[in-house]
């Protein structure tokens, strides 16, 4: 039993190399620099914006909004949602 589990360790520990390694040569340290360039809106800008600018900010990052809420309700959503 010991030895099953240590033989699944060591294929799961491969795969998640292999899988660092080939997003790696894929997209290099560009795609990470991508990544990080990324800024999200602050709570209080978004607080600026109307209920219908917010929602579409949220399509942006790929978060769908629900309007009907009141507007910290929708950044509260936003922010959990991008997991800021």
């Amino acid at each position: 039993m010991l030895l099953y589990m240590l033989i699944g360790l060591v294929v799961i520990l491969g795969c998640w190399w292999l899988s660092d390694f080939i997003v790696g040569r894929l997209y290099g340290e560009e795609f990470e620099a991508q990544m990080e360039a990324v800024e999200v809106p602050s709570d209080e800008e978004l607080m600026k914006l109307t209920k219908a600018k917010i929602e579409e900010v949220g399509r942006e990052y790929g978060v769908e909004l629900d309007k009907r809420k009141t507007k910290a309700n929708m950044i509260k959503q936003f922010n959990d949602l991008l997991d800021k």
